[in-house]
């Protein structure tokens, strides 16, 4: 088997993970996009409450904040996939690492004739 074939899985492996950290990132983004608003919006809510206006349609106000706020339940659920996502991740890199040394190694050694030899022709000119 040749090395390029060798290292095909590997390769493909090493895209797989870019691609899935790459969601990660972009789903750590929105959420704190998400925080964000959610807590300028507290800011908001709390900075009207303490100023004393309480009207009916700011009880409506809030109560339709509160319900578009996402569900904590599927927030920790979500979280905890993420982090499943991450060890998963770092297990799958850690286990390449083994097969990438393997292969520079083998690189090295391959071409460690070929640098005596060049080495060795320019100390005779």
């Amino acid at each position: 088997m040749r090395i390029s074939e060798r290292n095909a899985t590997p390769s493909e492996d090493v895209s797989a993970l870019t691609a899935e950290m790459r969601a990660l990132d972009l789903e750590r983004e929105r959420i704190e996009r998400l925080r964000e608003r959610i807590e300028a919006d507290f800011r908001d809510a709390r900075s009207t409450l303490e100023s004393g206006r309480r009207t009916a349609r700011l009880g409506q106000v809030l109560l339709e904040q509160r319900e578009s706020l996402p569900d904590l339940q599927t927030l920790r659920r979500n979280a905890e996939q993420r982090k499943d996502t991450i060890a998963e991740t770092d297990a799958r890199r850690l286990s390449h690492r083994p097969c990438f040394r393997a292969g520079v190694s083998k690189l090295l050694l391959r071409n460690l004739p070929m640098r005596r030899a060049i080495s060795g022709s320019g100390r005779g000119a």
